[in-house]
């Protein structure tokens, strides 16, 4: 008798969201503190985005960061895993072609800072209020504006 006949879905299959599998892997290690937890919500996005960077490892982040922190390595995990075209609209070279299209790169630059800070601190406040499912659709929007997948 196969497990979809007992009426128990797989937790993860291959039409699950990255933030779904992403949930999955830490599943019992995620809460609001240290004493009874591995990660935040936000702590565990970055490990699994960042565990096997070089330089993740010499930094030694912390598994609970404050927003500023979090902001910043969602920032590193746009530029190593968005899309291309994500990448090109925000962190592209296109101003080196014209050079009096410097504003609108500065504009890109505020524009994606204002977005991770939004979800860095969307993320921490739901983690903070134990509105885990919360904190992990702010995960699954921040994966699916920046495609990455």
């Amino acid at each position: 008798m196969s497990s979809e006949m007992m009426g128990e879905e797989p937790a993860i299959t291959e039409d699950s969201d990255l933030a779904d599998i992403i949930r999955e892997l830490y599943r019992g290690r995620v809460g609001r503190n240290q004493k009874t937890s591995d990660f935040c919500v936000g702590g565990a996005l970055c490990d699994y985005f960042l565990r096997d960077e070089a330089d993740w490892q010499i930094i030694k982040r912390q598994p609970f960061p404050f927003p500023d922190s979090l902001a910043y390595d969602l920032d590193w995990i746009v530029r190593d895993h968005a899309s291309e075209r994500v990448q090109e609209y925000y962190l592209g070279d296109s101003w080196l072609e014209d050079p009096y299209d410097v504003g609108d790169v500065q504009d890109r630059e505020d524009e994606l800072d204002h977005i991770l800070c939004y979800y860095a601190n969307a993320i921490i406040n739901a983690n903070d209020a134990g509105d885990y499912g919360d904190a992990w659709v702010h995960v699954d929007m921040f994966l699916k504006e920046f495609e990455i997948d």
